[in-house]
């Protein structure tokens, strides 16, 4: 995923500056409805302001910034109405990923899901375990070989869970690890039904923890 590019690493390629912006966001060092001065990124850059312009189109693409209608840019905000369709989404596919998935689980994809989860036992920075979550699922989901499906289940979950991190939902995580747990004794079982059911009734969670955190 490009939100993992250090921004430390930029060169001057809209890709690359979107990537940078995207992981800053993702950080919570960028904050929901914080405005973007499009001057002052080229010069961090070193750039004009057209490929940062292009990187900001990207990340609006992306669900991650907001145009005004001066042409300004700010970091877009997710409303509760907007998080109760982006689970919608994500339960329809993150379920259809993981019924194609299961049948073609190998024994080498269950232990990438089983360190995912390890790691996340000890982790307590809400931005690495994003990160550990995505390898969780994505050891699940990528035998269903079904990029089309992954590249759009991407963007909803870079939007939804990036609250968690300006949030620092972690207190969520013990209840996460036990329905992931179960999850993946299911997929181990090769339980399709039951696996999908699981997995729905998690994402379910999630979003409750997501709605929780919007209306404070």
């Amino acid at each position: 995923m490009g939100f993992f590019k250090n921004l430390t690493r930029i060169s001057n390629s809209s890709t690359q500056i979107a990537e940078a912006l995207t992981d800053e966001i993702l950080q919570g060092n960028l904050n929901p409805a914080e405005k973007l001065n499009q001057s002052k990124l080229a010069d961090q850059f070193g750039v004009s302001k057209i490929p940062v312009r292009e990187a900001l189109h990207r990340l609006e693409a992306d669900g991650l910034i907001t145009f005004q209608s001066n042409g300004s840019a700010t970091v877009s905000t997710l409303s509760m109405a907007e998080a109760e369709q982006i689970y919608l989404m994500r339960i329809a596919l993150e379920t259809l990923l993981l019924r194609h998935a299961v049948p073609n689980l190998a024994p080498v994809d269950l232990v990438k899901a089983e360190n995912a989860l390890r790691l996340i036992d000890h982790e307590t920075d809400a931005y690495q375990w994003m990160r550990l979550n995505w390898e969780f699922h994505m050891a699940l989901y990528a035998p269903a070989d079904m990029p089309y499906v992954v590249h759009s289940f991407e963007k909803l979950y870079i939007n939804s869970t990036r609250y968690f991190v300006v949030n620092k939902l972690l207190t969520y995580q013990a209840r996460s690890q036990k329905e992931h747990l179960g999850i993946l004794q299911a997929c181990e079982d090769k339980n399709i039904e039951l696996a999908c059911q699981l997995l729905e009734a998690h994402l379910v969670a999630s979003k409750d923890a997501l709605l929780g955190s919007l209306s404070d």
